[in-house]
């Protein structure tokens, strides 16, 4: 689940001042808003994604990359893959034992593809069955 912080969703690109007062960010729709509303609706249509023993099992795919974090849930027809590069470098995904495979679809894009082998910097890729 996403864990947004107030003016994430709107690209502030700082903290809001705890203990002072502070200006709020300008609640308006930007660039970000689809973003943070594409990823809530996720959490709200997969049957996986819920909360506790509702949800699916997670299952963690290692890497020979410790900069690549993949993973899933999924449960009954309800699977989320999750491919993560924490780092400024691409990354090839080289998978210890088992490798997520199969033809799933882009969260973001809505297109049909395939489990990628690669993440660009900073890269991500959310896919949906």
């Amino acid at each position: 689940m996403p864990l947004i912080y107030t003016g994430q969703e709107t690209g502030m690109a700082r903290e809001l001042e705890f203990f002072e007062k502070d200006t709020p960010p300008d609640w308006t729709k930007n660039e970000w808003f689809g973003f943070y509303q594409t990823l809530n609706g996720l959490k709200h249509t997969q049957e996986a994604l819920r909360a506790g023993n509702a949800g699916g099992e997670m299952v963690r795919y290692t890497t020979q990359s410790p900069k690549a974090y993949v993973f899933s849930r999924s449960k009954g027809s309800s699977e989320v893959l999750v491919l993560v590069n924490l780092s400024p470098e691409s990354v090839e995904l080289v998978y210890d034992s088992i490798a997520p495979a199969g033809e799933y679809t882009n969260l973001f894009t809505g297109e049909k593809e395939v489990v990628p082998t690669s993440l660009g910097e900073w890269g991500y890729c959310v896919l949906v069955k």
